[in-house]
């Protein structure tokens, strides 16, 4: 890393793959987190990859805390929003024990699939209905008028 006062640019591709790989390390935590009340029991090897990736671009040990929260909650901001996927995932891992990166991106696409043809199916009736009332409005024009 730079020293103080330096220029940063030929260090930001690895202070990015640090915080990239730091947010895939913690996000185990937050996903258990999301599920499950209480605190998660950490990954020993996660923890200790996590502290390695900050220290490599933090100099205090207030900023790796801080680049290591940074990371929880980047974690947190892109998970919250596929809950759904999480709670299917979790259960399909309590079923099997153990998966393969093939496996869990299996039951990931098919989650994501089903949802998106639940919203597809639910825009369609939507339409349906519109297109409904829109008929007897034209049917009580015509009659008035």
């Amino acid at each position: 890393m730079p020293a103080i006062g330096e220029p940063r640019a030929d260090a930001a591709d690895v202070v990015l793959h640090a915080l990239n790989r730091t947010v895939e390390l913690v996000a185990a935590g937050v996903a258990e987190r999301l599920l499950l009340p209480g605190e998660p029991i950490p990954s020993a090897s996660d923890v200790e990859h996590s502290l390695k990736y900050a220290m490599l671009v933090c100099k205090s040990p207030e900023a790796v805390e801080r680049f290591i929260a940074l990371a929880e909650q980047m974690a947190e901001d892109l998970l919250r929003p596929y809950g759904h996927v999480l709670i299917v995932l979790s259960t399909a891992l309590k079923i099997r024990r153990t998966m393969t990166g093939e496996e869990v991106d299996a039951v990931i696409s098919d989650v994501v699939a089903r949802f998106e043809l639940l919203a597809q199916q639910s825009k369609r009736r939507e339409w349906n209905e519109r297109v409904k009332n829109s008929a007897s409005f034209k049917f009580e024009v015509m009659r008035r008028g």
